[in-house]
């Protein structure tokens, strides 16, 4: 659970999706963002529908990457150096 209002980016629950651990936010635009709908409600929904959120959450958690962040990232300082 990542109750926070103010995430710039919510790393701590990227790292529990990708380990299979559902996961509770709250509606931070940032957090909503990363998990999209892999996240439960509620503290009862995830541990109601369990399996359902850890699936989602690992299967978003997919999309992620150091890799893919760091091209991102040279992408851009590429086009402001050019």
């Amino acid at each position: 659970m990542l109750p926070s209002r103010f995430e710039g980016f919510g790393v701590p629950v990227l790292e529990a999706m990708a380990s299979g651990t559902p996961v509770v936010v709250s509606d931070d635009p940032a957090l909503r963002e990363v998990t999209g709908d892999a996240a439960a409600p509620d503290l009862a929904a995830a541990l109601a529908d369990r399996e359902r959120y850890a699936r989602a959450g690992l299967e978003r958690a997919r999309g992620y990457s150091w890799r893919e962040t760091a091209r991102l990232t040279a992408d851009v300082y590429r086009r402001v150096l050019a």
